[in-house]
């Protein structure tokens, strides 16, 4: 049963690392991450994936480039169509929408180009993102740590 319970513990641990490193560790390295919640990019970025997007010079993306723009309180991400350097700005459309966005985006709305999406992870993500969530992972790490560390009943 010990070993059992050990295993288990490991396995919480486990869980505990990979969802810290797939939420936290892109932002040390200057990635920022976001949650997919439209089909505008599907197939190539289905609903519920998270996105990592790296920081770029709007100067230099190009067409086909994928970006994240903000859009009011909202983050879009799609294909961009078009650079217009002159005005400093970016045609862009998703990738299942039949026309181009109507909106132009200013490069200073640009928040970065699309690196790459893990799917359905953005589904944790968001949920992870919460109060309660954040103490469920706190609560997994610190019983795989306990399980880790249980060395059975005392004898007497």
């Amino acid at each position: 049963m010990t070993a059992f319970l050990r295993i288990c513990g490991a396995v919480f641990v486990l869980l505990f690392f990979l969802t810290a490193a797939v939420l936290i560790v892109p932002g040390l390295l200057g990635i920022k991450n976001y949650y997919v919640v439209s089909g505008s990019m599907e197939p190539q970025i289905p609903v519920g994936s998270m996105i990592y997007v790296k920081d770029s010079d709007p100067l230099k993306l190009k067409e086909g480039d994928i970006v994240a723009f903000s859009v009011g309180n909202s983050v879009v991400t799609h294909r961009v169509t078009e650079n217009d350097t002159v005005n400093g700005q970016l045609r862009t459309k998703g990738d299942q929408n039949p026309i181009e966005d109507a909106q132009t985006v200013p490069y200073r709305n640009v928040i970065g180009k699309y690196v790459i999406h893990l799917p359905y992870v953005g589904f944790a993500g968001a949920f992870f993102s919460t109060f309660y969530g954040r103490l469920l992972l706190v609560a997994v790490g610190m019983i795989g740590v306990l399980l880790l560390t249980y060395t059975g009943p005392k004898k007497a």
